[in-house]
């Protein structure tokens, strides 16, 4: 029998409060590994260039750029649990401008670790992590939150008035109840996985990826003509409780993306989520404007998409829209 792996992840975002002459990209690596390690995985790999940093985990990524951070992490780990400890092995850390915390639906939230096994655990979490940080300010720190109807978990919380520099969208792609996964259990050197990634990401981006044994599979990208540009995938390929995740930044080139991701792993049931700061989400490809999410998912040949449900909210300054689409053409 199969050991069940929760490829959901919970996501930590953060713009720190720091001094001029202070970075997060000077911190070494061995303290970055000592506090994960505290939150349940370990440093895999490194991607560095001047204005950010990839780790790869042995559950998914880290990002550091100069003052913010993005932690990506799936299995039974506790990401939260680095932000007080980051606090306490930095003196200079002046508290946080900008906070949200994510967590896809946990297929089995029971085997989750106190704090994150449901939303009300995860509010009082989030809501005692952010007073931790709060050091300089008086601010309310309880921020807003709210669950989405496929099962996933948003909370935001902005600690000033001002504005991070946070205006790229975020888009997330969840694909789950894949039909095509073999790959992922043959050799690390597997033609097909590379040919799929080749075509993902084009010759403007370097990427750093992890085979897992006996199976799953890691990728982090960065664009060095962009010091604010990046993606990951994270592929949970067991049936039973199949799952992969996309994420990035940049969407002029989603379209691509996105198609060769459903071709490649012919998912059941796609989600695709969208998080930014009020502003209009699109993408520019030879020429052709794509107004939102729905009008790139339309644009996509060879897929009859059912529309399941679609979602629009507002936290704080964070604008979210979800569309979740079924597959019913597809037969297992």
């Amino acid at each position: 029998m199969m050991d069940f792996f929760e490829g959901r992840e919970k996501t930590v975002r953060v713009y720190f409060r720091l001094p001029e002459c202070r970075t997060l990209l000077d911190l070494e690596t061995g303290l970055w590994a000592k506090l994960l390690a505290r939150t349940g995985c370990s440093i895999i790999g490194e991607l560095r260039q001047k204005d950010v940093t990839a780790y790869l985990l042995s559950e998914s990524s880290l990002f550091v750029w100069r003052d913010h951070i993005v932690l990506k992490t799936c299995g039974t780990t506790t990401p939260l649990l680095l932000l007080p400890m980051l606090q306490e092995e930095l003196e200079w850390l002046e508290g946080y401008e900008w906070f949200s915390y994510t967590n896809g639906a946990f297929l089995r939230p029971q085997l989750q670790p106190h704090g994150y096994r449901s939303k009300e655990e995860m509010e009082v979490l989030i809501t005692n992590t952010l007073l931790r940080l709060a050091t300089n300010s008086l601010a309310d720190c309880s921020g807003a939150s709210l669950s989405l109807s496929d099962g996933s978990f948003q909370s935001v919380s902005l600690q000033s008035a001002k504005q991070t520099s946070a205006t790229r969208p975020i888009i997330e792609i969840k694909l789950t109840k894949l039909q095509e996964c073999g790959q992922f259990y043959s050799a690390p050197d597997n033609v097909a996985i590379e040919k799929m990634f080749s075509n993902l990401f084009n010759e403007t981006w370097e990427t750093d990826h992890f085979h897992f044994e006996p199976c799953g599979f890691s990728l982090n990208a960065l664009q060095p003509e962009s010091e604010e540009s990046y993606a990951t995938i994270h592929v949970t390929p067991e049936h039973d409780f199949s799952y992969v995740s996309f994420e990035t930044n940049c969407p002029k080139e989603l379209k691509g993306q996105l198609k060769n991701l459903l071709f490649f792993f012919c998912p059941r049931e796609v989600v695709i989520t969208a998080q930014f700061q009020n502003l209009p989400l699109y993408s520019q490809e030879k020429g052709e404007k794509c107004s939102s999410l729905v009008d790139l998912v339309d644009q996509i040949d060879g897929f009859e998409f059912e529309l399941e449900c679609f979602e629009e909210h507002v936290l704080d300054n964070l604008k979210i829209v979800s569309y979740r689409y079924n597959f019913p053409q597809l037969e297992w």
